[in-house]
């Protein structure tokens, strides 16, 4: 009997992350079939991003999965788990997989004992993973005790271009126009999945022109996940992809038009002009 997902989604803006442990003696055939990336090539004790695509191109959902010695565990925002494994599990078939969940709960931060970037670690019961510069994220088991701020660091995904897809922005981008690719979350040779074809159009044929950038916006300028980017003449240009409105100016992931980006001044929101435009994954 597979094990029931009882998710606390949290909010859309900020909502927790949650970890899926999949077992099973067919799970690397299985996931191998159903995502971006390529699992067999996941040394032990790593992990890498993916996506989860419909048939059309378009992601469902992004996730880091690392592989704990013949297990795997996903790790998503919980808001999107439940329709997540729901699909897959309808997938299954006779394959011998199953999906059990790990936890809902997630401090992301600097840790002086954080594994190195890209690799995965299980320490009891959580798993801490190293996301890079004494980063670690630790998914903790349920916790009946209240909580107001589930995942208070997203700050740190911000700065590190994670290609987060929430449900505002569910099927809205193709891999590429989140730089999935850039990030390792897509392969190009292995088999077929939901949507390869049309990834692998937009790839050789270079129909991507929108990219994720890091923008910068004035305090207390609103923004949240699927909200419009715009240019100088109201066009719109891109989407927000995340928002964190803690620091003293919002820090924000859009997917951007990149030749509107060089030569129009953005704005999100009818005062939300941008200060600083800076493509994610060169910082």
């Amino acid at each position: 009997m597979q094990t029931p997902l009882p998710f606390d989604p949290g909010t859309e803006a900020f909502p927790p992350l949650t970890s899926i442990l999949v077992e099973g003696r067919d799970g690397a055939t299985f996931l191998n079939g159903q995502f971006t990336c390529d699992v067999t090539v996941l040394p032990d004790g790593h992990w890498q991003w993916g996506g989860y695509c419909s048939p059309k191109g378009r992601l469902l959902a992004t996730f880091r999965i690392g592989r704990l010695a013949d297990t795997w565990v996903l790790q998503l925002p919980a808001t999107l788990a439940t329709d997540f494994v729901t699909r897959l599990r309808r997938f299954v078939l006779r394959a011998k997989v199953t999906f059990t969940e790990l936890g809902t709960r997630c401090a992301a931060g600097r840790a002086p004992s954080a594994p190195a970037a890209g690799k995965i670690r299980r320490v009891g019961d959580h798993c801490v993973w190293g996301l890079g510069e004494g980063r670690a994220a630790v998914d903790m088991p349920p916790d009946p005790a209240p909580t107001t701020s589930p995942f208070p660091e997203w700050s740190v995904d911000i700065a590190l271009g994670a290609p987060w897809i929430l449900s505002a922005t569910a099927e809205a981008f193709v891999p590429q126009m989140v730089d999935l690719d850039r990030q390792g979350g897509v392969s190009f040779s292995k088999g077929c999945y939901p949507g390869q074809e049309v990834v692998a159009r937009a790839r050789y044929l270079g129909e991507v022109k929108r990219h994720l950038l890091r923008l910068t916006l004035p305090t207390g300028t609103p923004a949240a996940p699927g909200d419009t980017v715009s240019g100088a003449d109201d066009r719109p240009v891109g989407t927000v992809l995340l928002a964190d409105q803690g620091n003293a100016s919002a820090d924000v992931l859009a997917v951007v038009d990149l030749e509107a980006s060089r030569n129009q001044a953005l704005r999100v929101g009818p005062a939300g002009v941008i200060l600083a435009v800076r493509v994610a994954q060169d910082d």
